[in-house]
């Protein structure tokens, strides 16, 4: 319920309404205050979450750190300037995200040429299947089989926590659309599954790279 309140807001500010989301929002916060969820650790980090990625609708994007990379230049966002950027924020054990690898692969080759970058974004957690315990170097040589296995073809980068917090991801996986202007337009939960996305890329990359914020698609 909580998801689907931010959503409604989120909605909102993409096309263009930004009263209307900012008035939706206040309404809801003041009822949630208000609520015996107030005081529920979760859902107040949920809201905190929600409410950061739709403050970053239709502003400039985030730095995103990289401490090791996998099939990627180091290079930040603002080498993609001109170009459409899907960042794939997942985890190694996100199994909806490694069953959808095609569907990444297949939005990279279509799309690559006419200027979408897809960048996978991970972290350390310290563990992969069965083995606990691991190395930051370990760990990197098991996503590097991970992605080979599986015939990833997006370029990788594996940074900190901050990453994350910075785009207000909580549940995995998540996609952030990112304009040729390097302006976040959209923020999606639940991987690359259904047509919406791919409207999404198309619209983007329709626009030309100094196009005002409008509304992105759906």
């Amino acid at each position: 319920m909580l998801g689907q309140a931010l959503e409604v807001g989120a909605l909102y500010r993409e096309s263009g309404s930004a009263a209307e989301s900012e008035g939706f929002l206040a309404s809801f916060l003041a009822k949630f205050r208000q609520s015996p969820l107030a005081e529920n650790a979760r859902a107040q980090q949920n809201i905190e979450s929600g409410m950061r990625r739709i403050n970053l609708l239709g502003t400039p994007a985030p730095a995103i750190v990289g401490a090791d990379y996998i099939g990627a230049a180091q290079h930040d966002l603002a080498a993609f300037k001109g170009r459409v950027v899907l960042l794939d924020f997942f985890a190694h054990w996100c199994a909806p995200y490694i069953n959808e690898l095609p569907i990444i692969n297949a939005l990279k080759s279509r799309y690559e040429e006419r200027g979408l970058e897809i960048v996978g974004v991970t972290q350390y957690y310290g563990f992969f299947g069965e083995r606990k315990g691991i190395s930051p170097s370990e760990e990197l040589a098991a996503l590097k089989d991970l992605t080979t296995e599986r015939r990833a073809e997006q370029g990788f980068v594996v940074g900190p926590r901050s990453n994350f917090d910075a785009y207000g991801v909580g549940g995995l996986p998540v996609l952030v659309f990112i304009d040729r202007a390097g302006r976040v337009r959209a923020v999606r939960a639940g991987g690359a599954g259904g047509a919406e996305i791919e409207t999404m890329i198309q619209t983007l990359l329709a626009e030309p790279a100094q196009a005002s914020v409008g509304r992105v698609a759906r």
